[in-house]
Protein backbone atom coordinates (compact mmCIF):
# COMPACT_ATOMS: atom_id res chain seq x y z
CA UNK A 1 0.00 0.00 0.00
CA UNK A 2 1.69 3.08 -1.03
CA UNK A 3 2.02 6.07 1.47
CA UNK A 4 -0.46 8.36 0.17
CA UNK A 5 -3.16 5.70 0.10
CA UNK A 6 -2.63 4.95 3.98
CA UNK A 7 -2.76 8.56 4.43
CA UNK A 8 -6.38 8.33 3.12
CA UNK A 9 -7.56 5.10 5.02
CA UNK A 10 -6.01 6.40 8.48
CA UNK A 11 -7.19 10.13 8.11
CA UNK A 12 -10.77 8.42 7.01
CA UNK A 13 -10.62 6.31 10.25
CA UNK A 14 -9.24 8.78 12.68
CA UNK A 15 -10.64 12.08 11.28
CA UNK A 16 -7.78 13.25 13.80
CA UNK A 17 -5.34 16.64 13.17
CA UNK A 18 -2.45 16.73 10.54
CA UNK A 19 0.57 16.54 13.75
CA UNK A 20 -1.87 13.99 15.23
CA UNK A 21 -1.62 11.67 12.46
CA UNK A 22 1.93 12.72 11.19
CA UNK A 23 3.14 10.75 14.74
CA UNK A 24 0.46 8.05 14.10
CA UNK A 25 1.29 7.32 10.53
CA UNK A 26 5.43 7.41 11.63
CA UNK A 27 4.41 4.63 14.12
CA UNK A 28 2.50 2.56 11.89
CA UNK A 29 5.29 2.80 8.97
CA UNK A 30 7.94 1.75 11.97
CA UNK A 31 5.57 -1.51 13.04
CA UNK A 32 5.06 -2.68 9.87
CA UNK A 33 8.59 -3.11 8.80
CA UNK A 34 9.08 -5.17 11.81
CA UNK A 35 6.21 -7.39 11.22
CA UNK A 36 6.70 -11.15 12.41
CA UNK A 37 6.40 -14.12 9.57
CA UNK A 38 4.17 -16.61 9.60
CA UNK A 39 2.96 -19.62 7.76
CA UNK A 40 -0.24 -19.06 6.76
CA UNK A 41 -0.51 -16.41 4.56
CA UNK A 42 -3.12 -14.67 3.18
CA UNK A 43 -4.22 -14.95 -0.55
CA UNK A 44 -6.35 -11.80 -0.74
CA UNK A 45 -6.05 -9.47 -3.53
CA UNK A 46 -3.53 -6.61 -2.21
CA UNK A 47 -6.46 -3.78 -3.02
CA UNK A 48 -8.95 -5.99 -1.22
CA UNK A 49 -6.50 -6.71 2.01
CA UNK A 50 -5.78 -2.89 2.30
CA UNK A 51 -9.44 -2.01 3.14
CA UNK A 52 -10.26 -5.31 4.77
CA UNK A 53 -11.57 -5.64 8.53
CA UNK A 54 -10.00 -7.63 11.03
CA UNK A 55 -12.24 -10.45 10.62
CA UNK A 56 -11.81 -10.81 7.21
CA UNK A 57 -8.12 -11.30 7.03
CA UNK A 58 -8.47 -13.71 10.57
CA UNK A 59 -10.92 -15.48 8.07
CA UNK A 60 -8.19 -15.86 5.36
CA UNK A 61 -5.70 -16.95 7.84
CA UNK A 62 -7.82 -19.58 9.84
CA UNK A 63 -8.02 -17.77 12.77
CA UNK A 64 -10.56 -17.09 15.24
CA UNK A 65 -10.49 -13.54 16.38
CA UNK A 66 -12.60 -12.47 19.25
CA UNK A 67 -13.24 -10.45 22.11
CA UNK A 68 -14.85 -10.61 25.57
CA UNK A 69 -18.43 -8.99 25.55
CA UNK A 70 -20.27 -6.94 28.29
CA UNK A 71 -24.15 -7.75 28.28
CA UNK A 72 -24.83 -3.95 29.14
CA UNK A 73 -23.66 -2.51 25.67
CA UNK A 74 -24.59 -5.18 23.65
CA UNK A 75 -28.50 -4.16 24.91
CA UNK A 76 -27.81 -0.59 24.78
CA UNK A 77 -25.05 0.66 22.20
CA UNK A 78 -25.68 -0.17 18.73
CA UNK A 79 -22.44 1.48 17.71
CA UNK A 80 -20.70 -1.03 19.78
CA UNK A 81 -22.74 -4.26 18.48
CA UNK A 82 -21.92 -2.55 14.71
CA UNK A 83 -18.15 -2.72 15.03
CA UNK A 84 -18.11 -5.92 17.20
CA UNK A 85 -19.95 -7.63 14.56
CA UNK A 86 -17.75 -6.23 11.81
CA UNK A 87 -14.34 -6.84 13.18
CA UNK A 88 -15.02 -10.10 15.12
CA UNK A 89 -15.54 -13.83 14.21
CA UNK A 90 -15.22 -15.08 17.75
CA UNK A 91 -17.14 -13.42 20.84
CA UNK A 92 -17.23 -14.46 24.52
CA UNK A 93 -19.30 -13.20 27.38
CA UNK A 94 -17.72 -11.17 30.25
CA UNK A 95 -19.72 -12.06 32.77
CA UNK A 96 -23.15 -13.68 31.63
CA UNK A 97 -22.07 -17.54 31.67
CA UNK A 98 -20.14 -17.35 34.78
CA UNK A 99 -21.67 -19.49 38.19
CA UNK A 100 -23.05 -16.16 39.78
CA UNK A 101 -24.43 -14.73 36.58
CA UNK A 102 -26.24 -18.22 35.07
CA UNK A 103 -27.15 -19.39 38.45
CA UNK A 104 -27.93 -16.60 40.87
CA UNK A 105 -30.35 -19.58 43.70
CA UNK A 106 -29.67 -23.02 43.79
CA UNK A 107 -32.82 -24.16 41.99
CA UNK A 108 -32.54 -20.92 39.35
CA UNK A 109 -30.63 -20.94 36.61
CA UNK A 110 -30.45 -17.61 34.51
CA UNK A 111 -29.63 -17.68 30.45
CA UNK A 112 -30.64 -14.16 29.21
CA UNK A 113 -28.10 -12.81 29.07
CA UNK A 114 -25.82 -15.53 27.51
CA UNK A 115 -28.67 -16.29 25.49
CA UNK A 116 -28.25 -12.77 24.21
CA UNK A 117 -25.25 -12.74 22.98
CA UNK A 118 -25.99 -16.68 21.51
CA UNK A 119 -28.25 -15.38 19.16
CA UNK A 120 -25.42 -11.72 18.12
CA UNK A 121 -23.16 -14.26 17.29
CA UNK A 122 -26.11 -16.65 15.28
CA UNK A 123 -26.76 -12.94 13.22
CA UNK A 124 -23.25 -12.20 12.48
CA UNK A 125 -21.85 -15.66 11.55
CA UNK A 126 -19.53 -15.48 14.93
CA UNK A 127 -18.52 -18.53 17.08
CA UNK A 128 -18.71 -18.20 20.53
CA UNK A 129 -16.66 -19.03 24.04
CA UNK A 130 -18.14 -20.16 26.83
CA UNK A 131 -16.32 -18.96 29.87
CA UNK A 132 -16.22 -20.79 31.77
CA UNK A 133 -17.41 -23.56 33.91
CA UNK A 134 -15.63 -23.88 37.13
CA UNK A 135 -13.54 -20.92 38.99
CA UNK A 136 -12.81 -20.44 42.77
CA UNK A 137 -14.18 -16.79 42.11
CA UNK A 138 -17.20 -14.68 40.79
CA UNK A 139 -19.32 -17.60 42.77
CA UNK A 140 -22.66 -17.04 44.41
CA UNK A 141 -23.57 -17.05 48.11
CA UNK A 142 -25.88 -19.77 48.03
CA UNK A 143 -22.82 -22.22 46.85
CA UNK A 144 -19.96 -21.05 48.91
CA UNK A 145 -22.19 -21.18 52.23
CA UNK A 146 -22.76 -24.67 52.04
CA UNK A 147 -20.76 -27.93 53.67
CA UNK A 148 -21.69 -30.49 51.25
CA UNK A 149 -19.89 -33.93 51.70
CA UNK A 150 -17.64 -34.89 48.99
CA UNK A 151 -20.46 -36.86 46.97
CA UNK A 152 -22.80 -33.91 47.38
CA UNK A 153 -19.97 -31.54 45.91
CA UNK A 154 -19.96 -33.66 43.17
CA UNK A 155 -23.70 -33.63 42.57
CA UNK A 156 -23.41 -30.15 42.82
CA UNK A 157 -20.98 -29.55 40.03
CA UNK A 158 -22.06 -32.28 37.98
CA UNK A 159 -25.79 -30.60 37.83
CA UNK A 160 -23.98 -26.67 36.87
CA UNK A 161 -22.03 -27.82 34.23
CA UNK A 162 -24.31 -30.79 32.87
CA UNK A 163 -27.52 -28.01 32.88
CA UNK A 164 -24.98 -24.71 31.36
CA UNK A 165 -23.49 -26.52 28.75
CA UNK A 166 -26.65 -28.79 27.75
CA UNK A 167 -28.53 -25.70 27.49
CA UNK A 168 -26.00 -24.33 24.91
CA UNK A 169 -25.00 -27.61 23.11
CA UNK A 170 -23.96 -27.44 19.71
CA UNK A 171 -23.91 -23.34 20.05
CA UNK A 172 -20.42 -23.00 22.00
CA UNK A 173 -17.22 -23.97 19.86
CA UNK A 174 -15.48 -23.91 23.07
CA UNK A 175 -15.62 -24.15 26.82
CA UNK A 176 -13.13 -22.43 29.51
CA UNK A 177 -14.21 -26.05 31.75
CA UNK A 178 -11.98 -24.83 34.17
CA UNK A 179 -10.27 -20.87 35.19
CA UNK A 180 -7.24 -20.41 37.06
CA UNK A 181 -6.99 -23.66 39.31
CA UNK A 182 -3.00 -23.16 40.06
CA UNK A 183 -2.29 -20.58 42.88
CA UNK A 184 -0.08 -18.10 42.08
CA UNK A 185 3.42 -18.14 41.91
CA UNK A 186 5.71 -21.31 40.66
CA UNK A 187 5.32 -23.95 42.88
CA UNK A 188 2.46 -25.79 40.80
CA UNK A 189 0.36 -26.22 44.32
CA UNK A 190 -3.57 -25.68 43.59
CA UNK A 191 -5.68 -22.77 44.47
CA UNK A 192 -7.34 -22.84 47.37
CA UNK A 193 -11.15 -23.21 46.97
CA UNK A 194 -14.55 -24.51 47.78
CA UNK A 195 -14.03 -27.06 45.10
CA UNK A 196 -10.27 -27.99 45.85
CA UNK A 197 -11.59 -28.18 49.54
CA UNK A 198 -14.87 -30.12 48.71
CA UNK A 199 -13.42 -32.47 46.45
CA UNK A 200 -10.07 -32.46 45.87
CA UNK A 201 -7.62 -32.06 42.97
CA UNK A 202 -9.67 -34.29 41.20
CA UNK A 203 -12.55 -32.15 40.76
CA UNK A 204 -10.43 -30.58 37.22
CA UNK A 205 -10.71 -33.70 35.33
CA UNK A 206 -14.29 -34.39 36.48
CA UNK A 207 -15.39 -31.38 35.31
CA UNK A 208 -13.84 -31.65 31.44
CA UNK A 209 -15.54 -34.82 31.48
CA UNK A 210 -19.03 -33.54 32.66
CA UNK A 211 -18.40 -31.17 29.90
CA UNK A 212 -17.93 -33.52 27.65
CA UNK A 213 -20.89 -35.55 27.89
CA UNK A 214 -22.94 -32.89 28.02
CA UNK A 215 -21.89 -31.51 24.19
CA UNK A 216 -19.06 -33.54 22.80
CA UNK A 217 -19.32 -31.39 20.31
CA UNK A 218 -17.43 -28.90 21.85
CA UNK A 219 -13.32 -27.57 22.70
CA UNK A 220 -12.85 -27.98 26.37
CA UNK A 221 -9.64 -25.77 27.18
CA UNK A 222 -8.15 -25.30 30.70
CA UNK A 223 -7.57 -21.49 31.18
CA UNK A 224 -5.13 -19.76 33.15
CA UNK A 225 -2.66 -16.48 34.07
CA UNK A 226 0.88 -16.14 34.51
CA UNK A 227 2.43 -18.54 31.87
CA UNK A 228 4.81 -16.15 30.60
CA UNK A 229 8.38 -16.02 31.32
CA UNK A 230 10.53 -15.71 33.44
CA UNK A 231 9.31 -18.88 36.09
CA UNK A 232 7.99 -21.99 35.19
CA UNK A 233 4.37 -22.03 35.86
CA UNK A 234 4.06 -22.66 31.72
CA UNK A 235 5.35 -26.10 33.01
CA UNK A 236 2.87 -26.45 35.47
CA UNK A 237 -0.06 -25.45 33.32
CA UNK A 238 1.05 -28.22 30.68
CA UNK A 239 1.74 -30.57 33.64
CA UNK A 240 -2.00 -30.01 34.91
CA UNK A 241 -3.60 -30.48 30.81
CA UNK A 242 -1.71 -33.72 30.73
CA UNK A 243 -2.85 -35.10 34.09
CA UNK A 244 -6.39 -33.99 32.58
CA UNK A 245 -5.84 -36.16 29.95
CA UNK A 246 -3.94 -39.22 31.07
CA UNK A 247 -6.84 -39.40 33.72
CA UNK A 248 -8.94 -40.10 30.76
CA UNK A 249 -10.53 -37.06 30.55
CA UNK A 250 -11.19 -34.74 27.32
CA UNK A 251 -9.56 -31.99 26.79
CA UNK A 252 -8.44 -30.00 23.39
CA UNK A 253 -6.63 -27.08 24.17
CA UNK A 254 -5.00 -25.02 27.30
CA UNK A 255 -6.38 -21.08 27.29
CA UNK A 256 -3.52 -18.66 28.19
CA UNK A 257 -3.95 -15.49 29.59
CA UNK A 258 -2.51 -12.13 27.93
CA UNK A 259 -3.05 -9.16 30.41
CA UNK A 260 0.19 -7.95 29.48
CA UNK A 261 2.22 -5.11 31.38
CA UNK A 262 6.05 -6.04 31.55
CA UNK A 263 7.86 -6.81 28.29
CA UNK A 264 7.71 -9.30 26.04
CA UNK A 265 10.73 -11.61 25.40
CA UNK A 266 9.20 -13.25 21.98
CA UNK A 267 11.78 -15.82 20.96
CA UNK A 268 11.46 -17.29 24.51
CA UNK A 269 7.24 -17.20 24.42
CA UNK A 270 6.90 -18.94 21.19
CA UNK A 271 9.05 -21.22 22.33
CA UNK A 272 6.60 -22.44 25.43
CA UNK A 273 3.63 -22.24 22.78
CA UNK A 274 5.66 -24.76 21.00
CA UNK A 275 5.95 -26.77 23.41
CA UNK A 276 2.27 -27.22 24.75
CA UNK A 277 1.27 -27.47 20.72
CA UNK A 278 4.18 -30.10 20.46
CA UNK A 279 2.56 -32.04 23.68
CA UNK A 280 -0.91 -32.06 21.76
CA UNK A 281 -2.45 -29.55 22.89
CA UNK A 282 -4.58 -26.14 20.70
CA UNK A 283 -3.40 -23.17 22.18
CA UNK A 284 -5.71 -20.32 23.00
CA UNK A 285 -4.11 -16.62 23.28
CA UNK A 286 -7.10 -15.17 25.66
CA UNK A 287 -7.79 -12.71 27.93
CA UNK A 288 -5.72 -10.02 25.86
CA UNK A 289 -5.06 -6.59 26.56
CA UNK A 290 -2.08 -4.25 27.40
CA UNK A 291 -2.65 -1.46 30.22
CA UNK A 292 -1.15 1.68 30.85
CA UNK A 293 -0.94 4.78 32.84
CA UNK A 294 -3.50 7.37 32.10
CA UNK A 295 -3.08 9.43 30.50
CA UNK A 296 -1.90 7.33 27.67
CA UNK A 297 1.03 9.21 25.73
CA UNK A 298 1.59 8.81 22.46
CA UNK A 299 5.04 6.79 22.96
CA UNK A 300 2.85 4.47 25.52
CA UNK A 301 0.27 3.69 22.50
CA UNK A 302 3.13 3.12 20.24
CA UNK A 303 4.54 0.46 22.16
CA UNK A 304 1.11 -1.03 23.14
CA UNK A 305 0.71 -1.61 19.11
CA UNK A 306 4.10 -3.27 18.98
CA UNK A 307 3.11 -5.83 21.82
CA UNK A 308 -0.18 -6.40 20.25
CA UNK A 309 1.53 -6.92 17.00
CA UNK A 310 4.12 -9.63 18.73
CA UNK A 311 1.83 -11.49 20.67
CA UNK A 312 -0.67 -12.03 17.46
CA UNK A 313 2.71 -12.61 15.52
CA UNK A 314 3.61 -15.35 18.15
CA UNK A 315 0.25 -16.87 17.69
CA UNK A 316 0.05 -17.04 13.71
CA UNK A 317 3.71 -18.76 14.10
CA UNK A 318 2.03 -21.85 15.70
CA UNK A 319 -0.18 -23.81 13.15
CA UNK A 320 -1.89 -25.06 16.55
CA UNK A 321 -2.75 -21.54 18.06
CA UNK A 322 -6.06 -20.65 16.18
CA UNK A 323 -7.88 -18.59 18.68
CA UNK A 324 -6.84 -14.77 19.66
CA UNK A 325 -9.42 -13.00 21.87
CA UNK A 326 -9.12 -9.81 23.56
CA UNK A 327 -10.43 -8.60 26.83
CA UNK A 328 -12.64 -6.18 25.47
CA UNK A 329 -12.17 -4.12 22.24
CA UNK A 330 -12.64 -0.79 23.57
CA UNK A 331 -11.45 1.24 26.22
CA UNK A 332 -15.30 2.60 26.41
CA UNK A 333 -15.74 -0.54 28.14
CA UNK A 334 -12.49 -2.07 30.12
CA UNK A 335 -12.52 -3.76 33.45
CA UNK A 336 -8.84 -2.19 34.21
CA UNK A 337 -9.46 1.19 35.25
CA UNK A 338 -12.11 -0.09 38.00
CA UNK A 339 -8.91 -2.97 38.84
CA UNK A 340 -5.85 -0.53 38.63
CA UNK A 341 -7.07 2.95 39.18
CA UNK A 342 -4.84 5.20 37.44
CA UNK A 343 -4.54 2.74 34.55
CA UNK A 344 -6.40 1.80 31.21
CA UNK A 345 -6.43 2.50 27.47
CA UNK A 346 -5.50 -1.33 27.55
CA UNK A 347 -7.41 -2.07 24.32
CA UNK A 348 -7.47 -1.55 20.67
CA UNK A 349 -10.08 1.26 20.32
CA UNK A 350 -10.37 4.16 22.13
CA UNK A 351 -13.83 5.35 24.13
CA UNK A 352 -15.05 6.85 20.84
CA UNK A 353 -14.59 3.12 19.17
CA UNK A 354 -12.20 4.77 17.02
CA UNK A 355 -9.10 2.30 16.02
CA UNK A 356 -5.64 3.27 18.10
CA UNK A 357 -2.31 1.82 16.65
CA UNK A 358 -2.79 -1.43 18.55
CA UNK A 359 -5.72 -2.18 16.09
CA UNK A 360 -3.28 -1.35 12.94
CA UNK A 361 -0.65 -3.51 15.22
CA UNK A 362 -3.51 -6.33 14.58
CA UNK A 363 -3.79 -5.96 10.72
CA UNK A 364 -0.11 -5.76 10.28
CA UNK A 365 0.37 -9.01 11.69
CA UNK A 366 -2.69 -10.46 10.04
CA UNK A 367 -1.33 -9.44 6.37
CA UNK A 368 2.26 -10.66 7.16
CA UNK A 369 3.37 -13.32 5.02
Amino acid sequence: MSDRRQYRDARSVYRLGRSTFAVLLVATMVAACSGSSSPRSSSAPAEHRATATLRQLADRRHLLIGSAVADRPLRTEADYRRVLGREFNLVEPEDAMKWSTVHPARDTYDFTAGDRLVQFAEQHGMKVRGHNLVWEKFNPAWLTSLTPSRTEAIALLRDHITAVVSHYRGKIAQWDVVNEALAEGDRGSMRDGVWLRWIGPEYVPMAFRFAHDADPGAQLFYNDYDWRSPGPKTDHILELAQHIRDSGAPIDGIGLQLHVLHSLNVAAERSKLRAIANAGFDVAMTEVDNRRKLPAVTAALGDQARKFGDLLGMCLAIPRCRTFNLWGFTDRHSWIPGAFPGFGAGTIMDKGLRPKPAFFALRRALLSR
